[in-house]
């Protein structure tokens, strides 16, 4: 189904924002899947009640992981190389509406602090996927 998806980044009172048209679809039965491009690249945001993994493929290969109380790290990888690191999560909140997931994630990436809202806003009625 379609969506819109929008994030917004905040570290050391830095911020930007991003919004693109996405799609969305039900996994697992408590959790979604959230499609969407950024730069050309395929991103995919997998959103559960307590963790939210995300993916991009393309020009940048990334992959991260938050969960409260669970492993949290970002892996990137390009032509320079790949390199993992390890996260200090300090909060994964993600709210289910009818009309659209709202998460909140903040982590430590040393030397920074970062906050990422995530809004994923629908024109239909989540309960119906």
């Amino acid at each position: 189904m379609n969506c819109r998806i929008k994030i917004s980044t905040s570290a050391d009172g830095q911020e930007s924002y991003f919004s693109a048209e996405a799609s969305l679809k039900r996994i697992d039965g408590d959790g979604y899947r959230v499609e969407y491009f950024y730069d050309d690249d395929f991103c995919v945001l997998e959103i559960f009640d307590d963790a939210v993994t995300q993916k991009r493929e393309g020009g940048l290969n990334m992959l991260a992981g938050f969960s409260n109380g669970g492993r949290s790290f970002i892996a990137i990888e390009s032509v320079e190389g790949r390199a993992e690191l390890p996260v200090e999560c300090r909060e994964v909140r993600c709210e289910c509406f009818r009309r659209g997931i709202f998460c909140t994630l903040a982590y430590a990436l040393a030397p920074c602090e970062y906050v990422v809202k995530i809004t994923v806003v629908a024109d239909f009625d989540l309960l119906a996927l």
